[in-house]
């Protein structure tokens, strides 16, 4: 039972790490709105060292929030960059997870101190953090690399896209799909806390049954004592 119970915390604790936009299937990989973030990843990856280890941050707005796009661009960056065998990109799946148990504070939205943090923690000797800022007529990425061993911006770079009604199409069809994948995930994270409810209630009866057993054990060791 404890083996089961401490499968269904892992669990827990792999759903809830898990970031609503982790996945690519929004939208297509051939939609103009991916092609351009792949351009961008492309134009980004000629600004990073050869042979470094590679972490891309969730962008965030100009408030130092991060959205679910922010969160989506990051990932479009990741898996684009992952395919460049110049360097490694760190898997943005356990992140979370590895900062939770480093009990770091994580929002999402880092400056320089914070990036060389995040860096060490994940295994990363170069973050990319930056903003991404929505506009009437265009969408606006700016980012920063930095070194985690040197805490230097080692280079900057910013792209911009054309906010076309199918590029705004496109990014309400990720904000809408990441809300219903979040709400999704925690359907689940409360089926699996039912579960160790369950198991927890299931443990404790146990536990009194086998007191209650011993107690009569030990009252029927005296009573034959008695009797002898």
């Amino acid at each position: 039972m404890k083996i089961k119970l401490l499968f269904y915390l892992i669990i827990l604790g792999f759903w809830s790490c898990i970031p609503p936009t982790s996945s690519t299937n929004m939208v297509k990989d051939n939609d103009i709105l991916s092609k351009t973030i792949y351009s961008y990843a492309d134009s980004l990856s000629q600004l990073l060292p050869i042979g470094s280890t590679v972490f891309i941050n969730d962008h965030s707005d100009f408030n130092g929030v991060t959205s679910y796009f922010g969160k989506y661009v990051a990932v479009k960056i990741s898996n684009r960059l992952t395919k460049n065998k110049n360097f490694i990109v760190v898997d943005r799946n356990s992140i979370e997870l590895i900062l939770k148990e480093q009990k770091f504070q994580y929002s999402g939205a880092v400056d320089e101190k914070t990036a060389v943090e995040v860096g060490k923690m994940v295994g990363a000797s170069v973050i990319v953090f930056g903003t991404i800022t929505e506009f009437t007529n265009k969408v606006s990425i700016d980012s920063k690399i930095l070194s985690v061993k040197t805490a230097k911006v080692i280079g900057t770079t910013d792209y911009s896209i054309n906010k076309t009604n199918d590029v705004a199409d496109l990014i309400a069809t990720v904000i809408s799909s990441s809300e219903q994948q979040k709400k999704e995930l925690e359907e689940e994270r409360q089926k699996i806390l039912q579960q160790i409810d369950l198991e927890r209630e299931n443990k404790l009866a146990g536990l009194e049954l086998e007191e209650r057993q011993l107690k009569q054990i030990e009252e029927a060791k005296r009573m034959e004592k008695k009797r002898a």
